[in-house]
Formats: C-alpha cells, sequence, structure tokens
C-alpha cells in the first residue's frame, strides 16, 4: 500500500553500525597513515550518529518544528517582560491567554498557540463552527510545550516511534499519523471536558501524537526492537506497559476522582484514533498489517485485564511493573 523508506536505520542496525566503525577506528588511522584512507573517514561513527538521527526526514522535521516552536514562545516572552521562563503557564497569564480567543478585531496574537479548554465557550454558543479560525488553536496545541521536560519526553518518544512508521509507510504519511489524531484528541478531549467533566484543564504537547505513533508503530510493526529501556524489547512489549500504565490512571482519574494533572484521557483518545486511521490508510490492503492488528488488539486487551483485573491502580510506573509481576495490589 505505502510507499516505504528502506534507508532508515532500525535501532539495531544503526547499534550495529556505530560499534563495526568504531572497532574499526585504528585500522582506518593507519590506513590513514599510510595514505590508504581520508582523514575523514575517521569520522564515520559521527557520520552514523548523524545518518541516524536525520534519515528518517519527517520525523527530523516534526521534532525541529516543535523545538523551535517551543524557543520560539520563550523569546516572545522574553522580548514581552517575562524574562526566561520554564513553564509558559507560571506567572506569565498564558493560564488565561491560552484559549479560544475572541477575533472579533482579528489581531492575531499569543492566544492562538493553545486553549484552555474550561473557556471555550464556543461549544457552547455554537460559534466553534462559525468561524474557521477557531479551529487554529487545535492544530497548534500538539506542536507546543510546558516545559523543557515536557518537550524532552515527547521528542524523543516521536524519535524512537517516528522512526518505525517512517520506515513502513515513508515520510509523506508520517505528518498525516501525527496530525490527524492530534487534532481530533485535543477536540475530542475539549467536548469531553466541557459536556461531560466540565474540566478546566490546560491541555497542550504532543503526548496525544505520541501515543498516535504507538498505535501506528505496533500495528505496522510490532516486532520491531527498541532499545527504549535501554535492554532490547519488541515495541509491543513497550507498548503493553504503556497501555497499563495509562489505562490505570484514566481509570483513577475518572472513576476515583484522582487528578495528576497529565491528560491520559487525551493520551488513550490518541492512541484509538491512530488505530483507526492506520486501518483507513490500509483499508484495501488489510493483510499487510493483520499480524500487527492481532497483536494490537492482545496488547490492549492484556492491558485492561491488567489494570481492571489486578487493580493496578497507582501513579507510579514502578508499581504498576511490580504489579503486573507480583499479581496485584491491595494498596
Amino acid at each position: 500500500m505505502a510507499e516505504s523508506s528502506k534507508d532508515v536505520w532500525s535501532e539495531s542496525q544503526f547499534i550495529y553500525n556505530l560499534l563495526k566503525d568504531i572497532l574499526l577506528l585504528p585500522i582506518t588511522l593507519l590506513l590513514v597513515i599510510a595514505k590508504k584512507k581520508e582523514w575523514t573517514d575517521l569520522l564515520q561513527p559521527l557520520k552514523d550518529l548523524w545518518r541516524f538521527l536525520t534519515d528518517a526526514r519527517m520525523t527530523f522535521f516534526l521534532i525541529l518544528l516543535n523545538i523551535i516552536l517551543f524557543f520560539t514562545v520563550r523569546a516572545i516572552l522574553y522580548f514581552n517582560g517575562f524574562g526566561f521562563v520554564d513553564n509558559v503557564f507560571t506567572g506569565t497569564g498564558f493560564a488565561n491567554m491560552w484559549s479560544i480567543p475572541d477575533f472579533s478585531n482579528m489581531q492575531p496574537n499569543l492566544e492562538l498557540i493553545g486553549f484552555q479548554i474550561d473557556n471555550i465557550l464556543a461549544f457552547q454558543e455554537n460559534t466553534l463552527f462559525m468561524h474557521p479560525i477557531y479551529i487554529i488553536p487545535f492544530l497548534l496545541a500538539g506542536f507546543t510545550h510546558l516545559n523543557f521536560i515536557h518537550l524532552f519526553g515527547n521528542m524523543v518518544s516521536i524519535f524512537i516511534f517516528g522512526r518505525v512508521i517512517e520506515k513502513k509507510i515513508g515520510p509523506s504519511k508520517v505528518f498525516a499519523v501525527y496530525l490527524v489524531p492530534s487534532v481530533l484528541g485535543f477536540f475530542m478531549l475539549a467536548i469531553f471536558n466541557v459536556f461531560i467533566s466540565g474540566g478546566g484543564d490546560i491541555a497542550s504537547g504532543a503526548s496525544i501524537a505520541v501515543f498516535g505513533f504507538i498505535a501506528a508503530a505496533i500495528i505496522l510493526s510490532p516486532f520491531y526492537i527498541t532499545y527504549e529501556s535501554i535492554i532490547p524489547l519488541p515495541i509491543i512489549v513497550v507498548a503493553l506497559a504503556g497501555l497499563v500504565y495509562q489505562f490505570a490512571n484514566l481509570y483513577s482519574n475518572i472513576l476515583q476522582g484522582i487528578s495528576s494533572g497529565i491528560s491520559y484521557m487525551g493520551h488513550v483518545l490518541g492512541f484509538f484514533i491512530s488505530f483507526s486511521f492506520i486501518l483507513f490508510l490500509y483499508r484495501q490492503n488489510i493483510s499487510e498489517i493483520k499480524l500487527g492488528m492481532v497483536f494490537s488488539l492482545i496488547a490492549i486487551i492484556l492491558s485492561l485485564v491488567a489494570v481492571f483485573g489486578f487493580g493496578i491502580m497507582n501513579f507510579s510506573p514502578e508499581v504498576v511493573l511490580a504489579n503486573l509481576v507480583l499479581g496485584g495490589y491491595n494498596g
């Protein structure tokens, strides 16, 4: 169905080539001295690293775009008298500005960057669908982050899972796999908060898109080996642990009223929107992803069983993993 990017190295290919070129450095040095090789050949390990970082072109572009927007927002704040800030919602007034704005005067401002859910009066006043510019916050919220830790965590995940997707379907569709779950996820999250929970959460960041990437990765390449946890593991195992963690916290948020300040609902929405989107992309070639679909559904079922069957309802990932091993939690 899809174009693939065979030139995108897997993590295993990168580690193999990097170790090989490092081990060959003494021989390369001798050949350089003997004028059999150029001195630039000594830089091959660095070339391997650069290729690994950039060969998934759309993934690299998405990371670069997120980083540029991160520093652009802080530059705007700095030149508006806020100085250097870590969290854009602390002491900057962004908690009020990150809302769907009043465009009556059509003056562009920082409000286009994100939105605050409890200020989405457009839903109640039915004006969201009357002015196309109201969609802008939903487009940009998935590219902005509260602080550096928020940005760093999401970019690492985009790098790992984005490479898996791009290797399978090529760069042209990766942007869609990022944007569709992000925009629809924020939109559905806003509807949920306004009409169901009545919450006032500030929503921003690439996390919804990240979980969209996770869903796409495990459907397209469930046995891809990742070194995200240092120990090499199939990506389906990493996704299973992540799903357990998300479902456990979502249960705690909704049914037990425990708030952690993280939008687990958004993460889960991103996962299932992307799952559906990949099925749509492969609707005429479903046999190509049959194995991934089966293992993805198994992972979803196992994660739900772990949460509701074993009572894993704790915010700590370490406790979640411990309870998977020990078979329950009574705390």
